[in-house]
């Protein structure tokens, strides 16, 4: 058996200060790039340097542009999903010069799986 540089069998209570010090340099340094990283990757996102524009409305007691409220909105969605499924379910021209059509979805999955099948062995 080998001998245990500790009498009683177990490791040493003291802390390396060596150990201590190089895992909080490598810590630092690990934060600080990760940082650096970060600013590298955010900064093309805001290239004027400021705060965004409606923070800097804020700032300056600028009350931000609002959307008009809209009184008849259930009507609208409303409009827009008929529309919405109008064209999901019919067909037509997209672009008639270049000869890309709509086709109602239903038909166009069925068609894929269709392929799909017969393209399997």
């Amino acid at each position: 058996m080998s001998e245990s540089p500790n009498p009683h069998g177990h490791e040493p209570l003291e802390a390396s200060v060596k150990g201590v010090l190089i895992t909080g340099v490598a810590l630092a340094v690990l934060v600080g790039a990760s940082l650096a990283g970060l600013w590298l990757w955010v900064r093309p996102m805001n290239p004027g340097g400021g705060p965004p524009a409606e923070e800097q409305s804020v700032a300056m007691n600028i009350a931000p542009q609002q959307a008009p409220l809209d009184p008849d909105q259930r009507a609208h969605r409303e409009r827009y999903e008929t529309q919405q499924q109008e064209l999901l379910s019919t067909f037509g021209w997209i672009d008639h010069d270049k000869g890309v059509a709509r086709v109602p979805i239903d038909d166009a999955m069925s068609r894929f799986v269709n392929e799909r099948k017969a393209a399997q062995p």
